[in-house]
This record gives C-alpha cells, structure tokens and sequence, in this order.
C-alpha cells in the first residue's frame, strides 16, 4: 500500500485507515432468534447490545446509549444451541459477553491484534463518542497487515536489485 512506502506501517496505522464492517446494534429484551435473523440477514456474526439512557420525554434517538455487551454466533451456538435452550424464549441479555472491550477510530491496528489474540476475539466494536460506529474483524486485520507486508517486500526488492 502506499501507506507503506510513506513509511506507516501496522504498529502506527490506525483503524481509521480500514473501511469497518457494520455493527448491528440490539435492544437487550430482544430473543437470540430475533438476533440470529438480523445477523442473517446482514451476513454479520454479532450484534451489539445496547440500553439507552436519559428522560424517557427525550426522543428516544437523541438518548445516550449504554453498551452492554455483545452476542456473537459462537455465543448462540454454545450457549443456546448446544443446551437446547429456545432461541425464541432466550434473550441476548441472558448470554452477552460482557463486560465488552472496545476500541476506536484511533487504536493501532497493532494494538487491536493483540488485544484481539490475548483474549480470542473474532470481532471487537469499534466507538467513537459513546456510539457504536462498526466493527473490526480478525479477517479484516489480517488482510490489510497481509497487504502492508506484500508492499513492503515490493518495495525491499526494488530496493535490493
């Protein structure tokens, strides 16, 4: 990439150089089979879930949102699945992750691999101002710190011959 050759690479870029995928964000009274469908329907392997605070007279779209936690389809299959629990009687405030890790626009993509390998994430919200504004996969991260490295072997080998 050219970010490379400008001499930033993994360990300075932030998530702010990578297009996020979207987060579905839930309501925590919601069924894990009302989850599953929004997760299907938008090819996503999570959904976040979130509370919203502040008057009730408020219209509901200016509160602020409290982030609870989050529902992966690893989560669904082995704690509802695999316990033949009824995805339509289970909420996804009955088996969320949480506390939830986040990160931001401007967390290294350095420090998100490693906080993503320390604790086996697949996928880690990304907020900016209290909001949920996408998410970060390991698949994404992959590819782009696979891309850095390409760049710059291109650029080692006209260095080099």
């Amino acid at each position: 990439m050219a970010n490379n050759v400008a001499g930033i690479s993994s360990s300075t870029r932030t998530l702010r150089s990578l297009p996020l995928k979207e987060a579905i964000v839930v309501s925590p009274l919601i069924t894990i089979l009302d989850a599953t469908k929004q997760m299907t329907l938008k090819n996503i392997d999570s959904v976040i879930v979130v509370g919203m605070t502040g008057d009730s007279s408020v219209p509901f779209a200016m509160r602020k949102s409290l982030i609870h936690g989050i529902v992966t389809v690893k989560d669904v299959a082995n704690r509802v699945i695999a316990k033949g629990l009824d995805p339509s009687k289970v909420l996804v405030s009955q088996i969320m992750t949480t506390p939830l890790q986040t990160v931001t626009l401007d967390t290294t993509l350095y420090t998100v691999v490693m906080m993503m390998n320390q604790n086996n994430f697949r996928q880690v919200p990304v907020v900016e101002s209290d909001k949920v504004v996408g998410l970060v996969t390991s698949s994404m991260l992959n590819t782009s710190i696979m891309n850095d490295i390409v760049e710059d072997i291109k650029l080692l080998a006209t260095i080099f011959r």
